[in-house]
């Protein structure tokens, strides 16, 4: 691990999520919307997943 893929990883966690059905803003260790009961499982896989491809994109340079 670098310092490129470090700040990548913490700019990463910065970003504010927000519930895809009320626009709720979700906290860290939230899996279900607080306020609509949304589940949050595919939303947080895709983050998760914008977060590896940005990782292995900087692994490649």
């Amino acid at each position: 691990m670098n310092e490129q893929q470090i700040n990548q990883i913490l700019n990463h966690t910065s970003e504010v999520l927000s519930c895809n059905e009320c626009g709720t803003k979700i906290r860290y260790g939230d899996y279900d919307c607080p306020h609509c009961g949304n589940e949050l499982d595919d939303q947080l896989r895709e983050w998760a997943i914008e977060l590896l491809t940005k990782l292995n994109k900087s692994n490649e340079s």
